[in-house]
C-alpha cells in the first residue's frame, strides 16, 4: 500500500490554500482597479458575492439540516461578520480602488496582520508572541520588497490620496471581522459559514429583495439614469452633479431625467 497522500489532502494543504489565497486577493485588487471605470464599487462587490454564492451553495447545502439549529441561535454574530467581512470590506476596498493604484491598495492591505495584533491587545488584552511579530515583520518586508521592486527609493514617490484612506478604513473592518471570527457559532462546517455570511449580508433586507444599490432608473429616451456616481457616492438631490455625470457620458441635462434620478 502506498503511504502518499491523495490528490485531495494535497489540495487542502494549509500553505497550498494560504498561497491561493494571497493569489485571489491581489488579483481582486487587480481586477477592481482595471474596471473600476465599467462597474461602480457597490454593484462590484454586490456581484461579486452574489457569485461566490452560487459557488458556495452546493457545498454547503449538505450540512445546512444538521447544522441549522447552531446556525439559528448565533445568527447575531453571523450578521454582523457578513456585514464587516463580506460587504464593509469590500464595498471599501472597491471605493478605494477609484482612486489609488492596485499596487498602493495590496500594500496598504498587508497592514491587516499590524491592524488585527493592535486591536486584539487593546480590546482583548491579547500579547504578541515573538515568532508571530516575526512573522508579521518578514510579510511586511516581503510586500514592500515586490511593491517597491526592491528598491527602498521608490517609497518616496509613493503618494497616499482618499482612495488610501479608504483602504486603511477597509483595513480596519477587516481587523474587526478576523477579531469578532471568535464569536462565530460553533461546529458550523466553513462553507456552510461562508454561506451564511454572504446570504446574510446579500440576501433579503425588511422582506425586500436586495438590487445593486447604485443601480440607476432608466429614461425611455436616454437610458439608464444612475443613483450613484463612479466612487459609489450618491447623486441623489444633487442636480449640479448629475448633470456633469451625463455630460461626461455624452447625453444631454434633460429636466425630466434630472428630476428620476434626484427622485430615485
Amino acid at each position: 500500500m502506498s503511504s502518499r497522500p491523495s490528490l485531495l489532502a494535497r489540495l487542502q494543504h494549509p500553505y497550498l490554500l494560504l498561497t491561493l489565497t494571497t493569489l485571489f486577493w491581489s488579483g481582486n485588487m487587480v481586477l477592481g482597479r482595471a474596471i473600476r471605470a465599467d462597474v461602480p464599487p457597490m454593484a462590484l462587490a454586490f456581484w461579486r458575492w452574489t457569485l461566490a454564492l452560487l459557488l458556495v451553495l452546493p457545498l454547503a447545502l449538505p450540512h445546512l439540516r444538521a447544522q441549522w439549529p447552531l446556525l439559528r441561535r448565533g445568527w447575531k454574530p453571523v450578521v454582523v461578520l457578513g456585514v464587516l467581512g463580506v460587504g464593509g470590506y469590500n464595498t471599501l476596498a472597491y471605493v478605494a480602488l477609484q482612486y489609488t493604484a492596485a499596487t498602493n491598495a495590496v500594500l496598504l492591505n498587508s497592514f491587516i496582520p499590524i491592524a488585527t495584533i493592535a486591536l486584539s491587545w487593546l480590546f482583548l488584552g491579547k500579547r504578541l508572541h515573538p515568532v508571530e511579530g516575526i512573522g508579521v515583520l518578514v510579510s511586511l518586508a516581503g510586500v514592500a520588497t515586490i511593491v517597491l521592486r526592491g528598491d527602498p527609493a521608490a517609497l518616496a514617490s509613493l503618494s497616499l490620496n482618499a482612495g488610501d484612506l479608504w483602504m486603511l478604513g477597509a483595513v480596519l473592518v477587516w481587523a474587526i471581522y478576523t477579531i469578532g471570527l471568535q464569536w462565530r457559532p460553533a461546529g458550523v462546517h466553513p462553507m456552510l459559514m461562508l454561506a451564511a455570511f454572504t446570504s446574510g449580508r446579500g440576501g433579503r433586507e425588511q422582506g425586500q429583495p436586495v438590487h445593486p444599490p447604485d443601480a440607476g432608473v432608466r429614461h425611455p429616451a436616454l437610458g439608464a439614469v444612475p443613483r450613484r456616481d463612479s466612487a459609489g457616492l450618491p447623486l441623489r438631490g444633487h442636480r449640479a452633479d448629475l448633470r456633469r455625470h451625463l455630460a461626461d457620458h455624452g447625453r444631454p441635462a434633460a429636466p425630466e431625467a434630472l428630476t428620476m434620478a434626484a427622485r430615485a
